[in-house]
């Protein structure tokens, strides 16, 4: 008899223990922030993107909100016309007191040439077709990513790509042992996202895979483009495209 209480005893211990983390697990909070420029004045219609999940405008006041967004790690991106992208990598936590987020956009400072697009609309004018035609480097375009596949989650994407490996989820570049390189690459490749490099924090978890419109990948140096280099060139760099 006082096996099974002390058996009880310790299961509503236990239950007491795991009942926060539940709770953390199923909770939804509330992203809220405010778009301005240099001058800090409100950037009216600006649109607000959280890459792979939802999109939003700015009111006349610069703010935006996001509602019913569970814990994870948020890749925020803000647009308007005349200014230039803004991203900002978000570590969220649903069940804690958010500040409110304030982005600045500086003014575009070069005026871009007309692009025409010489692939498909999936090419991104931004200089996806004229790199995909110079031959560096390795591409997905939208339907060549349909055609693999259903799959939950990007790096499953990115592990089946030649030259790229999936350790433990971290996607690497699989070129042996280098010893120049040391431990530097342990944490995986260099992402950028619709044109902007994103922070440490950054997994690719955070995009749903059905976003997708494209992938570059460099695996070394040489072949990386100069827009597209970084303190982690040498690790190898991962473009994704969402639109």
């Amino acid at each position: 008899m006082r096996a099974r209480v002390a058996v009880f005893v310790a299961c509503c211990a236990w239950a007491e223990v795991l009942r926060p983390t539940i709770a953390r697990a199923q909770q939804l909070g509330e992203l809220t922030g405010r778009v301005v420029d240099a001058s800090d004045r409100a950037v009216a219609d600006a649109r607000v993107l959280l890459v792979g999940l939802a999109a939003t405008t700015t009111d006349s006041s610069g703010r935006f909100a996001f509602t019913g967004l569970e814990s994870e790690t948020l890749l925020l991106r803000v647009e308007k016309q005349g200014y230039a992208l803004a991203t900002r990598t978000i570590v969220f936590w649903a069940d804690s007191a958010q500040r409110e987020i304030v982005v600045r956009l500086g003014m575009r400072s070069t005026v871009l040439a007309a692009v025409t697009v010489l692939d498909s609309a999936v090419d991104d004018p931004r200089g996806y077709s004229r790199r995909r035609q110079v031959g560096a480097g390795y591409y997905l375009t939208q339907a060549e990513i349909r055609k693999r596949g259903p799959t939950p989650r990007v790096e499953y994407i990115l592990g089946t790509i030649p030259g790229l490996r999936l350790d433990a989820g971290v996607v690497k570049v699989a070129r042996g042992r280098i010893s120049i390189l040391g431990n530097n690459c342990e944490d995986g490749v260099q992402y950028w996202v619709d044109g902007a490099m994103t922070g440490p924090a950054f997994t690719p978890r955070s995009i749903a895979p059905e976003t997708l419109t494209g992938i570059e990948v460099y695996k070394s140096a040489s072949e990386t483009p100069l827009e597209y280099r970084s303190m982690k060139t040498a690790c190898g760099t991962v473009v994704l495209w969402t639109y």
